[in-house]
């Protein structure tokens, strides 16, 4: 599942921005969540809680502007992509202070192809990109690819990590929540409350049930709750088939 977060006050331009994504979303076979803020206070306060792969950032919002919320989402948040969407042509060199990708604006003929050729990048990048992590494990601090992590299971105050050294299958555990780690969300997909699990590690779903295998014959079972069955196989099914061209 890619995650896109649109934020602007602009109502009429939100639901073409919306159109354009779920048009992509069709012809392409990427399954994309799309949320809508109409303020970047809104959006800041969603963040702790919520990773986007990319944000589309109006710089003239009400309230705060567009490059106040994106210095408030980098202190909160330094892997989303942000791209700015805006009338204004004079502000690009400001807006690349805050990492942004792109910047896009409204009343060009070519906005619709530029916002699809952005989602591809975006998508490809995350593809392509090992990211690791620095976790605070309860024997030691690593850094992780997370690549290497099989699945994370949240166990009351703690999560159980997963990881393929290559060799075998190590279980780590860390104190902590779910909202704490920032994995991936093409590669990593929810199956039930306090479960993640890297599609490159599943081998096949039956039955509502989601099959596991690692190095050394490790292997394992998890349950697919009912209401996330229908993203869990959509998202599995693209992985495999999107390996990895858009």
């Amino acid at each position: 599942m890619f995650r896109i977060a649109l934020c602007d006050d602009d109502t009429d331009f939100v639901s073409y921005e919306l159109k354009t994504i779920k048009e992509f979303e069709a012809e392409s076979g990427l399954a994309i969540l799309t949320d809508i803020y109409e303020s970047g206070e809104l959006l800041v306060k969603t963040l702790p809680s919520c990773h986007y792969d990319l944000i589309l950032l109006d710089y003239d919002l009400n309230g705060m502007n567009g490059f106040e919320t994106a210095k408030l989402i980098r202190q909160h948040d330094q892997t989303s992509s942000i791209a700015f969407v805006t009338v204004f042509y004079d502000f690009s060199r400001e807006g690349y202070k805050f990492d942004a990708i792109r910047y896009l604006v409204k009343q060009e003929t070519s906005f619709k192809a530029e916002l699809i050729d952005c989602i591809k990048s975006v998508v490809n990048k995350r593809r392509r990109k090992a990211v690791r992590l620095r976790l605070k494990f309860t024997d030691g601090v690593e850094s992780v690819n997370t690549e290497r992590i099989i699945c994370v299971i949240s166990n009351k105050h703690y999560l159980d990590f997963y990881i393929d050294s290559g060799t075998t299958v190590k279980p780590r555990k860390m104190r902590g929540r779910m909202s704490d780690v920032q994995l991936d969300n093409v590669i990593f997909t929810t199956v039930r409350q306090g479960v993640m699990v890297n599609l490159r590690y599943v081998t096949a779903i039956k039955n509502g049930t989601l099959f596991i295998s690692g190095s050394n014959g490790f292997s394992k079972m998890i349950q697919i709750s009912d209401s996330r069955k229908d993203e869990v196989i959509s998202g599995f099914l693209e992985y495999k088939e999107s390996e990895y061209d858009i």
